[in-house]
């Protein structure tokens, strides 16, 4: 068997226009160079018979230099983005945003603890190799990832009525026996399949598209009295949609032993526990006595 030292195949395609592109420079505190950014890239694609308008950012990052002293290659090839590529947002009549493909991507799961205090699990994207789009390169963001099913449950509306969809929770293994917890959807005949061929612990492979959009509602707003104010809200959807994948789980040689994976999740419950302990920025408390001199 496989333990969680193996790293997990994690494979992310995207291929569309250029909508931004924001990169940084900065120092760290001992001195060291660095260089970060963002692309996002407009995607339109068949998400279960929709047609689905997407924005999906790729993060980037390299230091200058490598720890022999060597520069580092990334650096150079991130800064020079700002030159090889024109957005849609700095576009002109007389220059078109770039088409770009991300073949060498990958997916790491992004926590993070809100304002109450409450754990918070999303995706991030990353990559630091960005090309021009070649007529073969078909538009499309997509994934194919290998890894653990952990478990998956019915999803549910806010008043608790099933959606049709079922969310699962996979682990993903990465550098150093860390274990990215991504949580993805199915629903009809991908559903159906897990349902009745995948159990906890397999180890199996999952396809799927990304799903990074935004649409704007309209909605009534009831107050005191009076008629009810017209308001606007945006509805935004960041999710990983499941479109196929294995049979059934992987032979034992090729499966991650469970010990191995309870370890890697452990230390991920440690991480998360650190997470919780870091001081937290605080902001003067609001007077709520006011005086204004009546």
């Amino acid at each position: 068997m496989l333990d969680r030292n193996v790293e997990s195949e994690n494979n992310v395609y995207v291929s569309g226009v250029l909508k931004e592109l924001d990169i940084k420079e900065g120092v760290t505190n001992d001195g060291r160079s660095w260089v970060n950014g963002t692309a996002y890239i407009q995607v339109d694609q068949d998400i279960n018979g929709e047609i689905t308008e997407n924005v999906v950012p790729i993060k980037m990052f390299s230091m200058q230099k490598k720890k022999d002293g060597s520069i580092n290659p990334n650096y150079t090839r991130i800064l020079g983005y700002r030159d090889s590529f024109v957005s849609a947002a700095i576009a002109d009549e007389n220059t078109a945003p770039s088409n770009i493909t991300v073949s060498l991507g990958k997916i790491d799961e992004n926590i993070y603890i809100d304002r109450n205090g409450k754990e918070r699990s999303t995706f991030q994207i990353s990559s630091n190799f960005l090309n021009n789009k070649r007529p073969k390169d078909d538009e499309g963001a997509t994934f194919d990832i290998t890894g653990v099913f952990l478990c998956s449950n019915e999803e549910v509306d806010k008043e608790e009525n099933p959606t049709g969809r079922l969310v699962i929770k996979f682990g993903v293994l990465s550098y150093g026996g860390k274990i990215n917890v991504l949580t993805l959807y199915a629903e009809g005949n991908a559903k159906a399949h897990i349902e009745q061929n995948w159990n906890d612990g397999d180890t199996v492979r999952i396809v799927g598209k990304i799903k990074c959009s935004q649409k704007t509602e309209s909605y009534m707003e009831e107050i005191g009295f009076g008629e009810p104010i017209k308001r606007t809200r945006t509805i935004s959807s960041y999710e990983l949609i499941v479109s196929g994948g294995s049979a059934t789980g992987f032979q034992e040689y090729n499966s991650y032993d469970a010990d191995s994976i309870k370890q890697a999740c452990d230390e991920r419950l440690q991480r998360i526990a650190e997470l919780r302990e870091k001081p937290k920025k605080t902001t003067p408390a609001r007077n709520t006595i006011s005086d204004f001199g009546f």
